[in-house]
């Protein structure tokens, strides 16, 4: 369930996501492992965290605050998030 803030507006899922990716990766990554062997399962794990370590961090940066009155403070929380993806 959703968290909602004052505004009414409901905050995104990210811890749930966040969890159906990773168990996708594990459940892909092992499939490989098993029909494909080694390198390709740790591979696909690897290539997997490529893209799920960078993503999450910036869905934690970005999703923090909420509402108008933190509008700044959202904005510079996208913007940092963005950057520390980049840079991951």
């Amino acid at each position: 369930m959703t968290k909602t803030t004052p505004s009414g507006i409901r905050r995104p899922p990210i811890t749930r996501w966040f969890v159906i990716e990773s168990v996708v990766l594990v459940l892909v990554s092992l499939a490989f492992l098993a029909f494909r062997g080694q390198v390709s399962g740790y591979s696909a794990l690897l290539g997997g965290l490529i893209f799920l370590l960078p993503h999450g961090y910036f869905a934690l940066k970005a999703f923090r605050f909420s509402g108008a009155r933190s509008a700044k403070q959202i904005m510079t929380s996208f913007y940092q998030g963005e950057a520390g993806k980049l840079i991951l």
